[in-house]
């Protein structure tokens, strides 16, 4: 408390040359300097009221704020228990009767919605988010703060949140933190009234990077329409049917069958045959492994899953490793023409096979799937050998998609799955 509220800190007036003066008292009643005034020896009242050894709470907390600011007619407190009734609150910690009053002002005028009383929180309950954020946002109007912040142009960001500090709290010794959580990096600053500075860096992780991103990085200031007068727009490359980055990334890796790849088998999770593989098929006796069974269905099924769509299950009747069941996926509409990344279904002797639209190769169209050869990789097909052509519910088709880019490698023949 004695480092922090000057009330708390024992000394005498002077009333040299006339003028009013406080000289502080230290441990010994010596005579401190007033750089040196948080040194000074606690009034009987700090001993009475607050922590001391032995014990780590403040006995009496809303005697200690009525002697630290009741009586402060600077922020309008009138006496009594208003020290403690309107202690700071908010984001910006409005203090005081009166600047409790300013701001209930602001809030009724320009934010009457918000249902915002600065005084329904008096004396003991806090604010609630809501109640902070619309508090904030009213001292930041009634200061004017904004003015200052838009002086971005002209100043620095070190001048700027100076600035708006001494608005706020002028002597603070937190102004270097400040101006750090707002840019990042180290700063050092000095205190008001004295000569003294203090240092403040950016605390770091274990790698050496910032542990926190700014508030300057974090609300994009670099970007704010008001201060560069322009529109910055950020225009990232629409990527068509992003989950083919999932299947690119599988093909690449050049899977073949062998009984036992476990980079294949992964394809399996959350389907049938998870928890059989490696067993013994009571009909065909045959094990139950990449090779003796088809794993297209099962593919696609763990690409649309591993980029965050609900695939088809054993729940509901569905099961991922049928082909033909891809063709009315929950998650997926029909769209009868092949598109980049659609779910290409087709039929065969009764059964099916299904796998990704990946391009096209001169006449024909070219599927990215599992099963194909016994591989996965890309095989060319007839656009009319799939009667379903499926996409997600919630992506938006362009005319560019339907555009097939050209296959630019070498793919299987036609209808070589197995």
């Amino acid at each position: 408390m004695v480092e922090v509220f000057d009330t708390f800190r024992s000394k005498y007036e002077d009333y040299g040359r006339g003028n009013k003066r406080n000289i502080y008292k230290g441990m010994n009643d010596e005579r401190l300097a007033y750089e040196d005034r948080k040194k000074a020896k606690p009034i009987a009242e700090a001993y009475l009221y607050g922590k001391t050894q032995g014990r780590e709470t403040a006995s009496n907390p809303i005697a200690l704020a009525n002697i630290a600011y009741s009586t402060k007619s600077d922020i309008g407190n009138q006496g009594g228990n208003d020290g403690w009734n309107f202690k700071g609150r908010g984001l910006l910690q409005v203090t005081g009767r009166g600047n409790y009053e300013k701001i209930q002002k602001v809030i009724d005028k320009l934010a009457p919605e918000s249902k915002v009383n600065v005084f329904d929180s008096v004396p003991e309950s806090g604010y609630t988010p809501h109640q902070a954020a619309i508090t904030g946002m009213a001292e930041w109007v009634e200061k004017s703060l904004y003015a200052l912040a838009s002086q971005s142009t002209k100043n620095n960001d070190d001048k700027i949140v100076n600035n708006i500090v001494n608005e706020l709290n002028e002597k603070t010794d937190s102004r270097a933190k400040r101006i750090v959580h707002y840019r990042g990096g180290s700063a050092t600053a000095t205190i008001s009234g004295s000569s003294k500075k203090v240092n403040y860096t950016a605390p770091k992780d274990k790698n050496g990077n910032p542990k926190y991103k700014s508030t300057k990085e974090i609300f994009k200031i670099d970007e704010c329409i008001l201060l560069t007068g322009e529109k910055k727009e950020k225009k990232e490359e629409r990527k068509r049917a992003p989950w083919m980055e999932i299947a690119w990334e599988q093909e690449a890796k050049k899977l073949v069958e062998t009984g036992s790849n476990k980079e294949i088998q992964k394809f399996f999770k959350g389907t049938a045959y998870e928890k059989t593989m490696g067993t013994i098929d009571q009909k065909t006796k045959r094990p139950i492994n990449e090779k003796t069974i088809s794993w297209c269905a099962s593919f696609v099924n763990w690409v649309m899953v591993k980029y965050g769509y609900k695939g088809i299950t054993t729940d509901g009747g569905y099961d991922a490793t049928r082909a033909l069941k891809w063709a009315k996926w929950p998650e997926g509409n029909n769209i009868g023409k092949p598109v980049y990344g659609a779910i290409a279904v087709k039929t065969r002797n009764g059964g099916g096979h299904v796998g990704f639209v990946a391009g096209r190769k001169g006449d024909f169209i070219v599927v990215l799937g599992g099963n194909q050869g016994n591989k996965l990789q890309c095989s060319t097909y007839n656009i009319s050998d799939f009667f379903a052509y499926v996409i997600p519910n919630d992506y938006k088709i362009t005319d560019e998609d339907y555009n097939l880019p050209e296959y630019k490698g070498n793919p299987a023949a036609k209808g070589s799955e197995s």
